[in-house]
């Protein structure tokens, strides 16, 4: 039983280790890793490449955050007087709070702030969280939901926000990377000399059907099968089944994993199944999206050709999204968890 457990850990290990990567994907690893590279061998004395990342809720943002957090892990450096914690990557999720010191103060308390990130003004837990981060050897500063920073009512408050991110990069020369939503590089565009901080923008979209974009979904989908922790592939990369996973889920990276494969994968998992059987690909749906098999553009029984992918919208994405693509179909969902009535 306890060698059953075993393999059973080290199958959900494996699978929640699944990295998949696009060509785009690269490219942006690419970008990040000659910046951290560039910052480390500069000794950090000059202004530091940085990278801003946009695109709506699911293409992939925060997993691209935890591989760079997995492949430079926090370690401890002992000598003889003290141990030293050494954090490469330090990373935060901004939360959406309007108070001009809610940024710093959430950061400085992600790495560990004695004071909490409370006792001063926004410049001042800026000052205390760059001191702080020279002290744990970070290479790379990740911040996620970056738009958070400008939910502020005026135009004054977001030009000090703009400020606040632009000493942040002046003081520490240690690279940055924003992720955030589309509609965020108005914002740091207000800014000449925000904008000018950051060398590298990539805008992340959903697969759509368009030539380029499917097949990428198809070498996504491919190599996700490979990551599998099962004797036997899916074939999830067969294009008529690569297509019914986009219907599925609007091509959207967030819902096809988090939704539907790794929930699916885990009942197979401790089934002891060798392989993913769409029946666990198709409960996973009714589970987690709400959508029942009779609906479902997995099954067999509803025809290839009646398939139409929409790609799906929060309501907030719905109201600030205005670079939609002419030749795809936009659905806005009020509550992500019920897909059923898009199918219907």
């Amino acid at each position: 039983m306890m060698a059953e457990n075993k393999i059973i850990e080290e199958k959900i290990a494996q699978l929640e280790t699944i990295f998949a990567k696009t060509q785009q994907l690269n490219e942006i690893i690419e970008d990040i890793e000659e910046a951290i590279l560039v910052g480390k061998a500069s000794n950090y004395v000059s202004q530091p490449i940085s990278t801003l990342i946009l695109g709506l809720s699911g293409v992939g943002k925060t997993s691209l955050m935890e591989h760079f957090k997995s492949k430079y892990p926090q370690t401890v450096h002992r000598d003889d007087e003290k141990e030293q914690e050494i954090i490469p990557i330090v990373s935060t999720t901004l939360t959406d709070d309007k108070n001009p010191r809610a940024a710093p103060g959430k950061m400085l308390r992600d790495i560990g702030d004695p004071l909490k990130g409370e006792k001063g003004i926004r410049s001042v837990l800026g000052d205390r969280y760059v001191g702080l981060i020279k002290d744990l050897k970070t290479q790379c500063i990740f911040i996620d939901e970056f738009q958070h920073a400008f939910s502020v009512s005026n135009d004054n408050q977001k030009a000090g926000a703009a400020d606040w991110i632009k000493n942040l990069i002046n003081q520490s020369k240690i690279p940055v990377v924003l992720f955030g939503m589309p509609w965020c590089l108005d914002i740091i565009k207000r800014s000449s000399e925000l904008n000018n901080r950051f060398d590298n923008i990539h805008h992340i979209d959903t697969f759509g059907r368009e030539e380029e974009s499917f097949a990428e979904w198809i070498e996504l989908l491919r190599q996700i099968d490979e990551q599998l922790p099962f004797d036997n592939k899916a074939n999830l990369d067969d294009p008529q089944f690569a297509l019914r996973l986009m219907t599925l889920t609007g091509g959207n990276l967030s819902k096809l994993m988090k939704k539907v494969i790794k929930p699916a994968a885990r009942k197979a998992i401790f089934a002891n199944e060798n392989s993913l059987g769409v029946h666990r690909l198709l409960a996973a749906a009714r589970k987690h999206l709400g959508v029942p098999e009779e609906y479902n553009p997995l099954s067999n029984n509803i025809a290839i050709d009646t398939l139409q992918v929409k790609h799906f919208l929060t309501e907030e994405e719905d109201t600030f999204f205005k670079d939609r693509k002419k030749t795809r179909v936009y659905f806005t969902l009020s509550d992500e968890a019920d897909l059923s009535k898009v199918f219907r």
